[in-house]
C-alpha cells in the first residue's frame, strides 16, 4: 500500500490543540453514538480500568489494537524510507504531546488535568500519524476519536463491540 503523506491533515490535529479546543465541552454530541459521562472519576475509571462491565470494552486494549493498525502500513518500506518517516512523525507526535500537555496542565479548571494530558496527547498524536500515513483513510476509528476532542469531549471508553457500540465520552458542562 502505497503511503500518501498528508501534513495538511495532520497538522490540522496539531492547530486544534495549539488553539485551546481540548476539553471544551462546546460542541454537540450524537446520542447515538455515544454514552456521555459527567463524572471525571468515572471516566478515568472507564478508561484505565481492566475490570469493568461485560459489555464495555478495556480502553487500552481496544485504543492498542485500533493504533497498531495504521502503524503496520509502514512496517513494510525499505530500512531508509522508513528511518525518514519515523522521523517527520516523531517530530509531529512530539509536538502535539507537548501543545496538549501545555494547554491541560495549565488550566485551573480541571482535576486530574495531568493525568488527562497524559491520555490526550498520545491519543491525538495517533490521530495525527495515522492522517499523516493515509490522508485520514487508514483508521475511521481514530476519525471518530479526533471528531469526538473536536466537539470538546474526552473519549474514554467503549460500550459494545467497535464499531457496533458507543463511544464513552466525559462531558461536563463549562463553567
Amino acid at each position: 500500500m502505497p503511503i500518501e503523506r498528508n501534513l495538511a491533515l495532520a497538522g490540522e490535529v496539531l492547530e486544534f490543540v495549539v488553539k485551546g479546543g481540548l476539553l471544551s465541552f462546546s460542541g454537540a454530541l450524537d446520542g447515538e453514538k455515544v454514552m456521555v459521562v459527567s463524572s471525571l472519576e468515572d471516566a478515568l475509571q472507564y478508561a484505565k480500568s481492566q475490570e469493568l462491565p461485560e459489555d464495555v470494552a478495556i480502553w487500552a486494549d481496544l485504543r492498542s489494537y485500533q493504533f497498531s493498525e495504521y502503524q503496520d502500513v509502514t512496517s513494510s518500506l525499505p530500512p531508509s524510507e522508513y528511518s525518514a518517516l519515523h522521523k517527520e512523525l516523531d517530530v509531529l507526535e512530539d509536538r502535539i504531546v507537548q501543545a496538549a500537555w501545555d494547554s491541560l496542565v495549565a488550566r485551573d479548571d480541571l482535576q486530574e488535568s495531568d493525568e488527562l494530558a497524559s491520555d490526550i496527547g498520545p491519543d491525538l498524536a495517533h490521530v495525527a500519524a495515522a492522517r499523516f500515513l493515509g490522508g485520514g483513510k487508514l483508521s475511521p476509528f481514530l476519525e471518530e476519536l479526533f471528531s469526538l476532542y473536536r466537539a470538546g469531549g474526552w473519549p474514554c471508553g467503549y460500550k459494545g463491540e467497535y464499531p457496533h457500540g458507543k463511544f464513552i465520552v466525559y462531558w461536563r458542562s463549562p463553567r
